[in-house]
């Protein structure tokens, strides 16, 4: 698909940078619709149409066919002060043609017929762009020649994919078929997300920058029709109020942000393949691309084609066979969606996760969802964060067997300080270990004891060790990609002190963290707890937004579970009120008895002082008495 990403990236640039493509040789021209011979006004008429356009003082036949290339279910979604709105478009789809130009048999033209003529009609050597022209009182548009000037562009190709293993899910056919036997028509279904800043380039409004892109969707058809490939527009994303990752930086590594955003967020839209497409003043280079990776899902990122198992899905057309809901994801099983009400993913740790349910209309399990961050767990020894409750004790045992515990806090001041492959904070942008920092040591890589004699053997690692005040201390190098995670890096919430917990390779206090699960959760009215994404989760029998309101509805808590949950949402407002309490009584105390020592010094002073007369003892006897009350 490296062929089809080309020619979209360039298309992109054809209708949307006007500074890098000469617009020369304006003309005014008025289009004139030759009429068919049938009176049939029903929609077989619209199905060819053809027009008369004037090119060079010259007149061009210009025979076109209806086609259709937006999904029935096109959705359009746009986001508003960060909120996502979703909705289905209005926009016409029977009003897009491609056709020929009568004498040319190489000729290729693409007009949409909404709002007048907008397209391109490219000859083999020269191609005119065409749109109506604004507040005319005739049907006047303008025509004029496209030139590319930027021949310096680069393509960047992402050929690191090789050194990468392969997915599971692809599905390879038993037999071996030419690879479109007898032309059978094939469908792309696409995602497209349009950046914020091509976006405003485009104008800043919905319903342009989506006719852009049909445009360039209609261009690309055009172009695979001879192979009888069509390139379905299922969905389009604008990102209208701010772009949701970077497109700063080189090619490579927009192409990996994108990847992993569409990893996170489209699993729940229909699509093969999904493109981004961005705007830039002086681009380097034309687009980024991970080529031959038709077949695998997670680089589905512009140029993937998901075909499916055999049992589930016509490979010939990448269609789903009649009677087939679908053919992956969590909730699908024998090319059926799962009931509602059916586990698609169980809790990854019992006291700080959520497990999550078919909702029987989607073949995803959905969003992966847990309790949120800073909820207490083992008998409140630890708080939950992300999903997991990170007892490095636990680990250590996980890694190097049964009686090995976090080391201490020495031995990470022996092996961290190193800043080498063994002890560090990760890697700076210029591939350098970081020295964590005396404060932020615990929260680089893992260090355990080791409790037996015999030698510790990781294969393809490197192991180290130290003896540190009577302890040993170990740690592994798994001499791994640096593009894959770490397994003994520090995770997030794990403990590095008293009352602190890693946050991002920092030691960070654990009190912010309760604080703010405690004042999410309150808006649950007790019955409920916050998750991950600071909304309520319900006991049985309530329903959300704020679990007031008794419901029947299923609840994704079992009654033993929430009954935990809840105990230990509880708990943790009774540990707060009492350590508020132990903090103010000390002061209270001492106030009080600054007070009264300073009310019995001067009952004494006022007895040892005599005064010449009455009247001065009793203004005396008065200032006491106001300044004891």
């Amino acid at each position: 698909m490296f062929r089809l990403w080309l020619l979209l990236a360039g298309l992109c640039g054809l209708l949307s940078s006007r500074p890098g493509f000469q617009n020369s040789l304006l003309q005014i021209v008025i289009p004139e619709k030759i009429q068919t011979n049938t009176n049939d006004s029903s929609e077989i008429e619209y199905e060819q149409i053809s027009y008369i356009i004037p090119i060079d003082e010259k007149l061009y036949t210009v025979h076109l066919k209806q086609r259709y290339f937006l999904a029935d279910n096109f959705m359009i979604y746009l986001y508003n002060q960060g909120s996502m709105n979703t909705y289905s478009s209005d926009i016409q789809t029977q009003c897009y043609y491609q056709g020929n130009i009568e004498g040319y048999p190489d000729s290729m033209v693409t007009l949409s017929t909404c709002s007048g003529l907008r397209g391109i009609l490219q000859f083999e050597n020269v191609s005119y762009g065409i749109e109506p022209l604004e507040s005319a009182v005739e049907f006047q548009h303008v025509l004029y020649k496209l030139k590319n000037e930027d021949n310096d562009i680069a393509i960047f190709i992402d050929r690191s994919l090789k050194e990468q293993p392969m997915d599971d899910n692809i599905f390879i056919s038993e037999k071996s078929e030419p690879a479109v036997p007898d032309l059978f028509p094939l469908y792309l279904e696409m995602h497209i997300v349009v950046d914020k800043t091509l976006y405003d380039y485009w104008g800043s409004d919905s319903m342009i920058v989506t006719n852009k892109v049909i445009e360039i969707v209609g261009l690309a058809n055009s172009m695979f029709t001879q192979f009888k490939v069509t390139i379905v527009l299922s969905s389009l994303e604008l990102w209208s109020d701010e772009s949701k990752i970077s497109t700063v930086g080189e090619a490579d590594e927009l192409l990996q942000k994108f990847l992993e955003w569409k990893q996170s967020y489209l699993n729940l839209r229909p699509h093969d393949i999904a493109y981004l497409l961005i705007y830039m003043d002086y681009p380097r280079y034309l687009g980024a691309v991970f080529p031959g990776t038709m077949c695998i899902t997670r680089y589905s990122a512009g140029v993937a084609l998901q075909c499916g198992p055999a049992s589930c899905c016509d490979f010939r057309t990448c269609v789903l066979k009649d009677g087939a809901k679908c053919y992956k994801g969590l909730c699908c099983k024998d090319c059926q969606i799962l009931q509602s009400g059916v586990e698609c993913r169980p809790k990854a740790h019992p006291e700080c996760d959520i497990a999550e349910y078919c909702n029987g209309s989607s073949p995803e399990c959905g969003p992966d969802i847990t309790l949120i961050n800073g909820l207490s767990c083992k008998n409140n020894k630890f708080i939950c964060y992300d999903g997991d409750c990170h007892d490095l004790d636990a680990r250590c045992e996980s890694v190097f067997g049964k009686g090995s515990r976090n080391a201490p806090f020495a031995c990470y001041e022996e092996i961290q300080s190193q800043s080498d492959r063994f002890g560090n904070c990760g890697r700076d942008r210029n591939n350098k270990y970081v020295f964590c920092g005396w404060r932020n040591l615990i929260c680089g890589r893992l260090v355990c004891t080791y409790p037996t004699r015999k030698p510790f053997h990781q294969e393809n690692g490197d192991v180290i060790y130290a003896f540190v005040r009577d302890s040993v201390c170990i740690t592994v190098d798994y001499k791994l990609p640096r593009t894959v995670p770490d397994p003994l890096a520090v995770k997030n919430g794990s403990q590095c002190d008293i009352g602190r917990v890693c946050v991002n390779r920092e030691c960070v206090e654990s009190r912010i963290i309760k604080a703010s699960a405690h004042v999410c959760s309150q808006q649950c009215s007790g019955h409920g707890v916050c998750d991950s994404r600071n909304k309520c989760h319900c006991s049985p029998g309530y329903k959300p937004p704020n679990c007031q309101i008794r419901s029947k509805g299923f609840s994704i808590f079992p009654e033993e579970d929430m009954g935990s949950i809840m105990e230990r949402a509880s708990g943790k407002t009774e540990n707060t009120w009492l350590l508020g309490f132990l903090i103010a009584l000390p002061i209270l105390i001492v106030t009080t008895t600054i007070v009264l020592a300073r009310k019995q010094l001067k009952k004494w002073f006022a007895k040892e002082e005599e005064f010449p007369s009455s009247e001065s003892k009793s203004q005396e006897s008065t200032q006491t008495q106001s300044s004891s009350n």
